[in-house]
């Protein structure tokens, strides 16, 4: 039995939130509705070459766009939880929820819009600056605060944990590691022992701290780290300090340190969002 279609899936989530609990996507929700939908245990046993669960996958998803769209929202880390506007949805009873139902609601038409406004922007590339690999900032054209709204932090974060999630990876948020804890960590599948990318959103904090924990990072996990800074004036100022840091105390992060701003995160998050059911069967091959 082929696994359920986007549109039954996300009409399913908003059903079974519709009791406004908060639920955890890829446990509770992922198997509420795959007993909904019939999903067979084989089904949901389905790994994408990554190691992650295939239907999990889609019902994470399915959430994603859905929360877009305003009719969910997420509460806290893994967790989404109904809206006003989700309830409404419900009590309406469509047949169908899709990318066409779904355009009806502003946020997901703007958020749909800024995707394709991507399409317009120069093409990403990467160059080395003494020592530091530095990911190029795109135009700033279509830079604005994300539909879902939040701290730039947390926006960022956020698109740091879809992309990964795009890309099959087993991602966490406020990953502890004493003695430090992360911004999000990237695993190449499900349980594996050691994080393979690491990420710090950094927003006028102590960037030797965040150094620290980048190297610690590469030391026990060999991890590949990346820095994120979210405006492009703070990005240069961090690499105008990065680098005699690089050149001392932290010369064994310099060969692996990508320091790279919050535009480009972004930029990279709706073309994959765009794309995702593309990269998806890429990956899975």
């Amino acid at each position: 039995m082929a696994l359920p279609a986007f549109p039954d899936v996300m009409k399913a989530i908003l059903e079974i939130c519709a009791d406004r609990k908060p639920r955890v996507v890829e446990r509770d929700l992922a198997d509420a509705v795959g007993d909904r939908l019939n999903v067979s245990v084989e089904d949901r046993a389905l790994k994408l070459r990554t190691g992650r669960g295939h239907f999990a996958n889609r019902v994470a998803w399915a959430c994603s766009h859905l929360v877009q769209a305003g009719l969910l929202s997420r509460p806290g880390r893994g967790l989404v939880a109904i809206t006003n506007a989700g309830l409404e949805v419900v009590r309406q009873k469509p047949d169908r929820v899709d990318r066409r139902y779904l355009i009806r609601f502003p946020p997901y038409a703007a958020w749909m819009q800024r995707s394709r406004s991507r399409l317009r922007q120069p093409r990403l590339s990467a160059t080395r600056v003494e020592g530091v690999e530095l990911a190029e900032q795109p135009a700033p054209a279509t830079k604005g605060p994300s539909a879902s709204g939040g701290s730039r932090h947390t926006q960022l974060k956020q698109a740091l944990v879809d992309i990964g999630r795009i890309l099959g990876k087993e991602v966490h948020e406020e990953f502890r590691e004493l003695p430090h804890v992360y911004d999000v960590i990237w695993k190449e599948y499900e349980g594996a022992p050691r994080a393979s990318h690491v990420f710090e959103v950094q927003d006028r904090g102590n960037l030797i701290e965040t150094l620290a924990k980048l190297q610690h990072a590469r030391d026990i996990w060999g991890a590949a780290p990346f820095l994120v800074v979210t405006e492009e004036k703070d990005r240069e100022r961090a690499l105008q300090q990065v680098r005699p840091l690089l050149a001392g105390t932290f010369h064994r992060l310099a060969p692996h340190l990508v320091v790279t701003g919050g535009l480009q995160v972004q930029v990279l998050h709706r073309a994959l969002q765009e794309n995702a059911e593309l990269v998806r069967r890429m990956i899975q091959g």
